[in-house]
């Protein structure tokens, strides 16, 4: 139970996510090698994983309250929240370690620069304080790739900019298609979500808008010269459809079913993306 719980705390689906994305970031890069693409995946992860818990520990007030995070580990007292902080330390002194021994220093402050936004700005003011917080945390959530991708490149170029940005505008409507979701469950624990800040009818605008920037900016790997043609039919398809739901929903009342279908689509765009680069990619 014990290890269970150590597990659960560091939210095993959020770094399953940022794995994927990781990956992909470092397959773009081409000339990666075992030793790197190791060392930097377990130091991503090891950092994100720190970062979560430290997440949960800021949240418990808000947690207990939500239905969808009022049985997590910090709120059962399954590990009490001194041994959480100090597993949460012990994660970030190893995978800064391993990140400054086996990449480079661009990466190991990109991952610093990702726990001050994350930890800081998103979860400490923005979370429970602005209706744009979504826009601060994708800023953390889009530098995950980036990093994966320097560790090979250690240069921030073209092609990290471009998949940073395609990570961004892919969180968004990722994460307002949550808040329609689960609207009610925000409104209960008082966080300003942008549906129930701004409207419904803005939501679904902003929905479609970040839908299409996205379209826009998953093509330009295929323009610069990035990627090949096969990647070019999968994503432009895939996101099509992507924004056609969101549009079915922008004139529907059906909020919640269609909310849930533009969640679902997004997770399969995002590991399609990333599988793409894979199978895909062209050399410099």
């Amino acid at each position: 139970m014990v290890n269970k719980n150590y597990f659960l705390i560091i939210k095993p689906k959020i770094l399953i996510g940022n794995l994927i994305s990781i990956l992909g970031g470092i397959f773009l890069s081409y000339n990666w090698t075992i030793k790197i693409l190791l060392g930097s995946l377990l130091g991503i992860i090891l950092i994100i994983a720190s970062s979560c818990i430290i997440n949960n520990y800021i949240d418990l007030d808000i947690d207990s309250i939500m239905l969808r995070t009022n049985n997590r580990v910090l709120i059962k007292e399954f590990i009490f929240t001194k041994k959480a902080i100090n597993y949460a330390y012990i994660l970030f002194v190893l995978g800064i370690t391993i990140l400054y021994k086996t990449t480079n220093i661009l990466v190991t402050s990109l991952s610093l620069i990702g726990i001050v936004i994350y930890i800081l700005m998103y979860s400490l003011y923005y979370k429970r304080n602005s209706a744009y917080s979504t826009l601060i945390g994708s800023l953390s959530g889009s530098l995950p790739p980036i990093m994966g991708y320097c560790s090979i490149s250690n240069n921030i170029d073209l092609a990290a900019i471009i998949i940073f940005l395609i990570h961004f505008l892919w969180q968004i409507p990722h994460s307002y298609s949550i808040a329609l979701l689960k609207k009610n469950e925000y409104m209960l624990a008082t966080i300003p979500i942008f549906p129930t800040s701004k409207g419904l009818l803005i939501t679904k605008q902003h929905i479609i808008i970040y839908i299409l920037c996205f379209i826009f900016a998953e093509i330009m790997l295929f323009f610069n010269g990035f990627t090949g043609f096969m990647y070019l039919t999968s994503m432009t398809f895939s996101s099509i459809y992507w924004l056609i739901v969101s549009l079915l929903t922008y004139k529907s009342d059906r909020v919640e079913v269609l909310s849930n279908k533009i969640f679902l689509i997004s997770i399969f765009i995002i590991i399609c993306f990333n599988l793409m680069i894979f199978i895909d990619v062209k050399q410099p």
